[in-house]
C-alpha cells in the first residue's frame, strides 16, 4: 500500500506526521506562531553542530550497539536540546520481566536529584516531563525484533514506550533508533500508529535551518516546559490540532449539506436527464451515493489508500488534481456541459477496478465493495450533474472559508467516525418540491431559503 503524502515544502521525506498533529497545523498555523520564528537561530546552530557530529560518526553508527549509540549519538543530541535525564530509572508500575525505561526526563538537575530517593513510587515521576526509549541504529520502531522470544526488550518499540507512559502516567514519550525520532502522547500511544516522527538524516540532507525546526522545536526540553505565560509548546500543538479538527468537522457538515443540495439540483436541471418531481426520491438517494463516493476518495487520497505518490494517478486521474483545477478556475462554467462529470466518472471506474491493467499501471487497488459498482447504481451511469453544479459541489467538499481566505480541508485530520457523523447528518434531510420560486439569502452567517419575490434585488 502506498504511503500518504505527508507534508509539502520539501520536507515530506524528513517529517512523518502520523495523525498526532494535524498537517494543517504544521504547515499553516505553526508558521504564524511567534515561537516558530524565534526558534530559527537555535535551529541554525543545531544544524551546523549536528552536521559535524554526523560527519564524525556516520560510518560507525550502524555498528554501534544500543549503549554505544547512546554514548556517541543520542545523549549528545539530548544534551544539545537542553534535556536533563535519569537513565534506567526505577519507575513505578513496571510488571515482572519489564526492563526500566532508558530515560526519564526532568525539568532540571535539582528535580532529578530530588526524585532519586523516590524511585519505585508514584512520587518519583511527579516532577518528570517525559519517558524515553532508544533502539539500535536502523531497528524498526514498529515491529517486534525477530528471534527474541517473549522478552519485553524485543517487543514492538511502540508498545514499549506506550507501556512506560501508562505505568508512569507521563503524557509524552520519545522513541528513537538514532535516525528516526518519534513523539507519542499517552492519549493515543496505545494505538501504535499515531505519532510524530522526524528523520534526522533526511533533515541533514535537506540542509535547511528553517525545516530543522520541525525537529528542534518539537524535541527540545523547552517544548515540554511552561514558558513565561505558562504555555507548553507540545500541548499547544496538540490543542491547536484538535481545535482544527473540531472546526473542520463543523465547517464540513455545513459544506456537505450545501454540496448535497447542489448535486440534487444539478441532476434536476440537466435537461438530458429528463427528471421531474416524481423522481425526487431517486435524485436524493443517488446524490447521497455520489456524495459519499467523493468523500471516500478525499479521505482515501489523504491517507495513502489511493496512490497520490504515483504521478500517473495524481496528475491525470485523481480528485486531488480535479480539486486543484477547480480552485484555480475562476471562469464561469456552463450548467449544461458534462465534461467534469465524465472526468469524475472515469475516476469512479478506476476505483471500482473495471480495467485491471489500468489499475495495475496506476497502482490503484480495486475498491469493488459496491459503492462504485455501476450495476448497483444504474442511475449514476445513466444520469449526470451539470458542470457548474458539480464544480461548486466538489469545491465545497474540498475547501473551507477562513479569515485568510479559502483553504483546502485537511482530510487526514478527520477520522472515519467524523466522516460517518457528517454523512449520517445528511440522512436527516428530506427533499421537497418548492411550490414557488425560492432564493438563498445569508442570515447571520447561515443560508436561508425565502420566496424569491421577498428578496431585495440589486
Amino acid at each position: 500500500m502506498s504511503q500518504p503524502l505527508q507534508l509539502s515544502l520539501g520536507i515530506q521525506d524528513a517529517v512523518n506526521n502520523q495523525y498526532l498533529f494535524s498537517d494543517h497545523y504544521l504547515l499553516n498555523l505553526l508558521p504564524r506562531d511567534p515561537r516558530w520564528g524565534a526558534a530559527l537561530d537555535e535551529a541554525e546552530g543545531f544544524l551546523a553542530w549536528l552536521g559535524n557530529l554526523y560527519q564524525d560518526e556516520q560510518s560507525r553508527l550502524p555498528d554501534y550497539n544500543e549503549t554505544q549509540l547512546e554514548d556517541h549519538w543520542i545523549r549528545p543530541i539530548l544534551q544539545r536540546l537542553g534535556h536533563v535525564w535519569e537513565a534506567q530509572a526505577s519507575v513505578p508500575g513496571l510488571g515482572e520481566g519489564v526492563k526500566r525505561p532508558d530515560y526519564v526526563f526532568f525539568p532540571g538537575e535539582a528535580a532529578r536529584r530530588a526524585a532519586v530517593g523516590a524511585q519505585n513510587t508514584p512520587a518519583y515521576v511527579e516532577a518528570a516531563l517525559a519517558a524515553g526509549e532508544v533502539k539500535a541504529w536502523g531497528r524498526s520502531l514498529d515491529k517486534k525484533e525477530r528471534g527474541g522470544g517473549p522478552s519485553f526488550d524485543r517487543q514492538n518499540p511502540g508498545y514499549q514506550i506506550d507501556y512506560y507512559l501508562r505505568a508512569t502516567a507521563l503524557d509524552w514519550g520519545i522513541l528513537s533508533n538514532g535516525r528516526l525520532w518519534r513523539l507519542v502522547h499517552r492519549d493515543t500511544s496505545q494505538r501504535l500508529t499515531i505519532y510524530y516522527e522526524v528523520d534526522l538524516v533526511e533533515l541533514l540532507r535537506n540542509d535547511n535551518a528553517g525545516t530543522m525546526r520541525y525537529f528542534t522545536l518539537f524535541f527540545r526540553q523547552n517544548a515540554l516546559l511552561p514558558d513565561a505565560q505558562g504555555r507548553r509548546f507540545l500541548q499547544d500543538a496538540l490543542d491547536a490540532s484538535n481545535a482544527y479538527a473540531v472546526a473542520l468537522e463543523e465547517d464540513m457538515q455545513e459544506n456537505v449539506y450545501r454540496a448535497l443540495e447542489l448535486l440534487m439540483q444539478g441532476f434536476l436541471d440537466l435537461r438530458d436527464n429528463e427528471l421531474g418531481p416524481d423522481d425526487l426520491r431517486a435524485v436524493y438517494d443517488n446524490s447521497l451515493y455520489l456524495l459519499y463516493r467523493l468523500l471516500f476518495i478525499l479521505y482515501a487520497e489523504s491517507r495513502g489508500l489511493l496512490p497520490l505518490d504515483r504521478e500517473a494517478y495524481r496528475e491525470h486521474y485523481s480528485l486531488h488534481d480535479i480539486k486543484n483545477d477547480i480552485a484555480k478556475d475562476n471562469a464561469p462554467t456552463a450548467p449544461s456541459t458534462t465534461g467534469l462529470w465524465h472526468r469524475v466518472q472515469t475516476l469512479f471506474q478506476i476505483i471500482n477496478g473495471d480495467d485491471e491493467d489500468l489499475n495495475r499501471y496506476l497502482g490503484v487497488p480495486r475498491y469493488n465493495g459496491g459503492l462504485f459498482n455501476p450495476r448497483l447504481h444504474p442511475f449514476l451511469q445513466e444520469k449526470a450533474v451539470g458542470d457548474a453544479y458539480l464544480k461548486e459541489a466538489i469545491d465545497l467538499l474540498c475547501r473551507r472559508d477562513t479569515e485568510q481566505g479559502k483553504e483546502f480541508a485537511d482530510y487526514r485530520t478527520l477520522c472515519v467516525r467524523q466522516l460517518g457523523s457528517i454523512y449520517e447528518g445528511m440522512l436527516e434531510y428530506q427533499p421537497r418540491v418548492a411550490e414557488e420560486d425560492l432564493a438563498a439569502v445569508k442570515d447571520g452567517g447561515q443560508e436561508r431559503w425565502l420566496p424569491a419575490q421577498e428578496v431585495p434585488q440589486g
